[in-house]
Formats: C-alpha cells, sequence, structure tokens
C-alpha cells in the first residue's frame, strides 16, 4: 500500500483521517495473464491502483483491437467513460503480465469524497488527468502520423518497448505490425 499512498499523495495533500478511511477502501487482488479485469459492454464499478504488473485498456470490435491505453505498475487505471457515468463501456482491461492491483468499488470513491475535501480533491485530480491523457491521446491519433506517435511512445514509455508485444505496440499506434516493423527498421539500419 506504500507505492499507492505515494500516488495520493503527489495528487492532493491528505489529512490523517482521510489517510485512514482511505486505506480502509482497498482490497489487493491477484490477476494472472490474460486475465480480464473489467469486461468491455458492462458496466466499470472499480478503480485500480497497479502494485505490480502491466494492463491494457482496450476495445474489441470485428476482430480489431484498439488500445486506448498502457498501465504499469504504480500507476491508477479504470475505464473511465463508464466509472464516471454508469453505462456499459466499449473498453475493457486485461492483465498482460501477471499483476497484483488494489482496487475501490465506485461506491466507495462517492462516500470518501462526501466525506473528505481532501478526497475529493483527490479523486477530482485523477479522474482530470485520465480525461486529459485520454485527449492528448486522440489528439496524437487524429494528428500525428505514425513514426511520430512511435518516437512519442519511446520518449514517454521506454521501458514498456520490452514488456508490450509488437502486435499490441502496433494496435496502440493505429498501424499493421508490418508498418510497425517497417519504422522500427528505419530507426537501427543494418
Amino acid at each position: 500500500m506504500h507505492h499507492l499512498l505515494l500516488a495520493c499523495g503527489r495528487l492532493t495533500t491528505l489529512t490523517e483521517a482521510a489517510r485512514e478511511d482511505l486505506k480502509t477502501c482497498w482490497t489487493l487482488k491477484s490477476f494472472q495473464k490474460q486475465d480480464t479485469l473489467t469486461v468491455q459492454d458492462q458496466v466499470c464499478r472499480k478503480l485500480f491502483f497497479l502494485e505490480t504488473g502491466l494492463v491494457k485498456l482496450y476495445s474489441l470490435r470485428s476482430e480489431q483491437q484498439f488500445i486506448m491505453r498502457f498501465a504499469p505498475e504504480h500507476s491508477f487505471i479504470t475505464v473511465i467513460d463508464s466509472f464516471c457515468t454508469g453505462k456499459p463501456s466499449k473498453y475493457q482491461l486485461l492483465a498482460l503480465e501477471p499483476t497484483t492491483a488494489w482496487i475501490m468499488d465506485r461506491e466507495d470513491v462517492t462516500r470518501l469524497c462526501r466525506q473528505h475535501h481532501c478526497l475529493e480533491h483527490l479523486f477530482s485530480n485523477l479522474f482530470a488527468a485520465a480525461a486529459t491523457a485520454m485527449m492528448d491521446r486522440i489528439n496524437d491519433m487524429l494528428e500525428d502520423d505514425t513514426t511520430t506517435r512511435y518516437h512519442q511512445f519511446v520518449a514517454a514509455h521506454p521501458s514498456l518497448l520490452q514488456r508490450v508485444k509488437l502486435g499490441e505496440l502496433a494496435a496502440y499506434l493505429g498501424v499493421t505490425q508490418t508498418t510497425l516493423s517497417r519504422i522500427r527498421a528505419a530507426q537501427h539500419p543494418r
């Protein structure tokens, strides 16, 4: 729980009472590689903080996969549209590695926000950061070419290159695996 509390502390200053109440609302759960954390077309009522492992947020339509985000250890993740609206989502979460996650129910988030102003501030900052990251992601897909998106990914997430399969990285970038291989080969000519 140490990393979880550190991450919360980076988003806002917590009172001792809020910190204690917050600690009681998380449950630790382990997932195997390829376990589904949330299911597409269902309502997501869970907020996750990854203690270890790697998760992808993606949708699958007509056998084509679109990856919105990779979340490594020490990061928060949820299916934000569903979590905030209570409506089924087109996205789901899948463990790409054995993963251990702290999990909180949406009802606990709502209750904690009513009880502690600093926790309301925490979750407001968390969801604002998630919404901003999603808007940046959409903007990158609309405005940048594949090579630029690849370089941005490498610069922002160098440690993920060894952990994410080439096909998943291609799906994240919105290109075929062949196109991604060409971009990578151009970076390291023989």
